[in-house]
């Protein structure tokens, strides 16, 4: 006010402060900005959630004034003591509450504290002592604990004056602002602001008055007679708990608002906690951090200048607001006008000035920034305001903080990686005071734009997207990094042509990258099939994904012509389709026809046209109506086939095939067992049959055999009781069954007999037809052909017997050509005890019959009896387990055989790998030949076997006796062997033998060979030595030397002279 600037300071002081204080009365229209709770009695307080600082205000208890029981004027109790602090609490945490009690008897008032006493308190007054007239101290400011303390005032001592008295007055308890004034005789001192008043001492014989919360003294009582006279009680204390919330006006004056005269020279603050919740945890300018923006103040007061404002953060960091600035003026901010005039404090605002100014408004930097604090704003900020110099007034009317919030992008994201192409979409969330700007910015177009939290990219590219959010109180960013993969590059196959809607379904390939999937019409699985795709120019896509997912494609086109319907002439070749066989083709498959009229489509032609139906016995071959070839019979007789069967009937079976075709006439299989099977067939005139029986076990049909009989009953193969003579298969000889069958045969006497003798005859019947030949024309073409033939097949011979020759038999007549000498028959001669089938057919003029009938025939042998060396003790001869001399005249000599004509002895020595078979003509052997000798020293295992026929065969060899060599020291036991000329013997020497050489000799060749072949073959049938050697007059000699040494092993020595072939064993040491 510029008016008062005239006027020296201390009067300015006054005026100003009773102006103030003038104000401070009016009613207020503002309301209620602090919460505050009052106890006037203890109890506890629970601060609520968010409240962590708070100001507590303690007033101790009044003194009771003096009491009477004797006459006299009491004196006045002291008034209680005022003090207060801020204090920090924890929310939801009760706290403990003492209000000091008034006193009502000789001791102080109660002290009043918050928490402990030791955290904020405040005195009680002193009690009067009863009959004393000296009025007592209030409680102290000293003996209190807090930032802000004033005394009690003191009770006034009890006196009298002439006939005047009066009780102490008692004093008044402490205000909020001063100290409590005195009791002045017999009135209670005056109550400051928040005091309580100190009780008046009557003026006549009375109880004292008690003082008036808070915390006055009671007034001395006055006794003049009799009776006791009480003095007056000490009031309660009181404790307020106060905090406030921001922004709100207070009205008028309080404990809590008021700004201590004087005080900051004694840190005596107004403290002003209000909290702060909801916020980041964390001041600063960071992204989500929470920023103090401004401070917004209305203060009171007279002279700005004195004023020091100060904020405490909740971690304690306390910045100056304001020092002692706008000079004289008075008020900060416009009270009467709250909260719409206000004074700001924010960064960068203007300088704060000296000038005296009133009502200050606008808004300035404060002395310390705020961006300054730092740590967590959530909790109790404190403004603290203190006055500097004396008589002048303050409190505060409204106090906010202003908080903003950066923004935090608290989430962001992409679809990418994606493939070029594909729509971008970019999502961000952020928090943070409202309005939230975003800015996107990267390659692309933006939609809705790119001010949007959450936007689509068209036209992306790989690289980094960024995204801006901002506010008023800061901004955030975030870049986003983005992948666009390119599409895979795709190549397709040529355009397909010339396919057909009949070929079979292939599989689709040449498109590139592999690992694709074919579609489109007619394709499943990689394969197209044209029969599903039908005719046409069908489009192919072929789709490719990547490693990153990303898919492309490219197409080719397949032609499929139509497929004709043609139809199969396969069967038959004939040009006519068979219309249940059609095939689709786009071009004429091989073997197919258009035509569909085929009414035999599995043979050539339709019916009525010729054909074959493989049946050489057939003839006028036609199609009938069913499609069978089928011919007229030739004409035919019946026969029949009878077979005797073993256990295994069942492994049978035979067939009756035509002699020079594949035609099988007739055939059976699977017959019963142990039992005659007859089966009948016509077998066409003329024609010859081969006969073959078949066993599946191998081992032919022992005990059986089969007969086959013409349609008279005659036999054409007689096998009955034969049947063990083969194993898996017997087929009889070719042309051995023909029909007809002619009469010629063998003699009655003749025919069926097996008891024949190799020297015996045989004799034909006689034919009429042949005898009249007899010395007609040419001799040598009339006559009777015999055949021996084994029924099981294998062995046939054919002798014809004519006019001219003798074979023999006596003078020449009609009858000797039908006698035949079986010792005749050198060549391929006449086996013995072998079952055989001999047929007769004449022949007159060179022309032959039909053969006749089969006879059975066997030539019986005698029983070949074995022998062995003599080993009868003490006989001449004795030879078994002896000692000889080799290369002599010592013999060995076996058990003569009546009618033996040969005899051959067998030398083995397994161990050195020797054997030799050595003929004679007697019974007796002499040791001593040039080839093969025995050796000097070794033991031979010897055998010996008889010959009835010498030499062509031999009998079974007997049992082994043992001769050991052991010749004369000095004796070489080597003789030159005499060679008996036309003896058929062969000697192979040494053997063993070291290298593969080895001498040979051969004796007894026929005169016809002249060389001989031989051959040397190791065990895997390789042939190592092949060679022809020289024969003369029946005698081959040689000495074989391989080119290269044959290894150790066994081999053999084979030789072949004409049709005779012997082989050796060849050991090689």
């Amino acid at each position: 006010m510029a008016h008062f600037e005239l006027l020296p300071r201390p009067v300015l002081r006054s005026l100003r402060s009773l102006l103030a204080i003038a104000a401070w009365l009016l009613p207020s229209l503002w309301a209620a900005a602090q919460v505050a709770q009052t106890f006037n009695s203890s109890g506890s307080f629970t601060p609520p959630a968010g409240v962590t600082q708070v100001v507590v205000e303690c007033w101790g208890g009044g003194g009771r004034g003096g009491t009477r029981t004797t006459n006299g004027q009491g004196g006045g109790g002291g008034g209680g003591a005022y003090s207060r602090a801020l204090v920090a609490v924890t929310p939801g945490t009760p706290y403990t509450v003492t209000v000091g009690d008034g006193s009502t008897g000789t001791g102080p008032g109660g002290d009043s504290w918050f928490g402990t006493a030791g955290t904020v308190m405040a005195q009680g007054g002193t009690s009067c002592g009863n009959n004393s007239s000296t009025g007592v101290t209030g409680g102290t400011a000293a003996a209190s604990v807090g930032s802000v303390k004033f005394d009690g005032g003191d009770g006034a001592n009890g006196g009298d004056i002439s006939i005047t008295r009066w009780g102490g007055g008692g004093g008044a308890g402490a205000g909020y602002g001063a100290a409590g004034a005195n009791g002045v005789l017999g009135t209670g001192g005056t109550a400051p602001a928040g005091g309580g008043s100190g009780g008046n001492g009557p003026t006549s014989q009375a109880n004292g008055t008690d003082g008036t919360v808070p915390g006055g003294g009671g007034g001395g009582a006055v006794r003049t007679s009799s009776g006791t006279r009480t003095g007056g009680a000490g009031a309660d204390g009181l404790v307020i708990v106060t905090y406030y919330t921001p922004g709100v006006c207070i009205s008028g004056t309080n404990g809590f608002n008021t700004i201590p005269d004087n005080g900051c020279g004694a840190s005596q603050f107004m403290h002003a906690p209000m909290p702060v919740t909801g916020l980041p945890t964390t001041l600063g300018t960071n992204p989500g951090n929470a920023r103090l923006t401004s401070v917004e103040l209305i203060v009171a007061h007279t002279f700005n200048s004195d004023l020091r404002v100060t904020l405490t953060s909740p971690g304690g960091q306390t910045r100056n607001l304001i020092l002692n600035r706008f000079g004289n003026g008075d008020n900060l901010g416009n009270p009467g006008a709250c909260p719409g005039t206000v004074l700001t404090l924010a960064d960068g605002g203007s300088a704060l000035v000296n000038t005296n100014t009133s009502n200050v408004a606008g808004t300035y930097q404060p002395e310390q920034t705020l961006s300054g604090f730092t740590g967590d704003p959530n909790g109790a900020w404190v403004l603290n305001i203190c006055d500097n110099a004396g008589a002048d007034v303050g409190r505060l009317v409204m106090a906010r903080l202003n908080f903003c919030t950066v923004p935090l992008i608290t989430s962001f994201g992409s679809n990418s990686p994606i493939c070029a192409g594909e729509t971008l979409t970019l999502t961000s969330a952020a928090t943070g005071d409202a309005p939230l700007a975003y800015s996107w910015s990267g390659t692309g177009t933006y939609a809705p734009n790119n001010s949007s939290a959450n936007v689509s990219v068209t036209g992306a590219a790989t690289g980094n997207y960024t995204v801006t959010v901002s506010n008023a109180c800061g901004t955030a960013q975030q870049v986003i990094p983005v992948t666009v993969n390119p599409l895979p590059t795709m190549s397709c196959p040529a355009n397909i042509t010339g396919i057909c809607s009949a070929d079979a379904p292939f599989a689709l390939s040449g498109a590139t990258p592999l690992g694709g999937t074919y579609s489109g019409t007619g394709v499943s699985g990689g394969t197209f099939d044209p029969g599903a795709a039908g005719a046409g120019t069908h489009t192919i896509t072929y789709s490719y994904t990547d490693g990153n997912s990303c898919s492309n494609s490219c197409t080719f086109t397949i032609d499929v012509t139509l497929a004709t319907t043609w139809y199969s002439d396969l069967a038959d070749g004939d040009g006519l389709g068979d219309p249940g066989s059609p095939l689709l083709a786009c071009s004429q498959p091989v073997g197919y026809v258009a035509d569909n009229t085929d009414g035999c489509p599995t043979v050539s032609g339709t019916v009525g046209d010729a054909c074959n139906d493989g049946n050489p016995f057939t003839s006028g071959d036609v199609l009938n109506g069913s499609c069978a070839c089928v011919g007229t019979p030739a004409p035919c007789t019946n026969w029949n086939l009878a077979i005797a069967t073993d256990a295994n009937g069942g492994d049978v079976s035979w067939q009756l095939k035509d002699a020079n075709s594949p035609f099988i006439l007739a055939s059976g299989s699977g017959l019963a067992s142990n039992t005659t099977v007859n089966s009948s067939f016509c077998v066409p005139v003329g024609a010859c049959f081969e006969l073959t029986v078949n066993d599946a076990g191998g081992n032919g049909i022992a005990g059986g055999g089969w007969v086959l009989t013409n349609d008279q009953g005659e036999r054409v193969i007689d096998n009955t009781g034969n049947g063990g003579c083969f194993g898996s298969s017997s087929t009889s000889v070719n042309e051995s069954i023909c029909n007809a069958v002619g009469t010629d045969k063998l003699m009655f006497s003749d025919c069926d007999r097996e008891d024949h003798q190799a020297g015996g005859n045989v004799f034909a019947s006689e034919n009429p037809a042949v005898s009249a030949q007899w010395g007609i024309g040419d001799q040598t073409d009339d006559g009777y052909q015999f055949w021996f033939q084994d029924p099981c097949g294998g062995y046939s011979r054919r002798i014809f017997r004519n006019h001219a020759t003798s074979g023999g038999f006596g003078p020449a007549n009609a009858q000797r050509a039908t006698k035949l000498a079986l010792a005749s028959i050198v060549t391929n001669p006449l086996p013995q005890n072998t079952l055989l089938n001999v047929r007769v057919r004449s022949r007159v003029n060179g022309v032959d019959s039909d053969w006749g009938p089969a006879c059975r025939f066997r030539i019986a042998t005698v029983a070949c009896p074995q022998t062995k060396l003599i080993d009868t003790p003490n006989h001449i001869n004795y030879s078994c387990n002896v000692t000889r001399i080799f290369g002599g005249s010592d013999k060995v000599s076996c058990f003569p055989v009546a009618g033996a004509n040969k005899y051959r002895f067998r030398f083995e020595n397994a161990g050195e790998g020797y054997l030799r078979n050595v003929t004679s003509n007697s019974a007796t052997l002499v040791l001593n030949w040039l080839t093969l000798p025995l050796q000097n020293g070794v033991s031979y295992d010897v055998q010996a076997q008889a010959s009835f026929d010498g030499g062509l065969t031999y009998c079974p060899l007997g049992a082994t006796c043992v001769v050991t060599i052991l010749n004369p020291p000095g004796q070489s036991g080597q003789r030159a062997l005499e060679v008996t000329a036309g003896v058929d013997e062969l000697a192979l020497w040494p053997n063993p033998t070291a290298d593969g050489a080895f001498d040979i000799r051969w004796s007894g060749l026929a005169g016809d060979v002249s060389t001989v072949e031989l051959a040397v073959i190791d065990l895997s049938g390789r042939m190592m030595v092949q060679q022809q050697l020289p024969v003369a007059d029946g005698l081959m000699t040689a000495r074989i030397s391989p080119d290269a040494a044959l290894t150790s092993g066994v081999y053999f020595v084979r030789l072949t002279a004409g049709d005779v072939q012997r082989t050796e064993r060849l050991v090689v040491r």
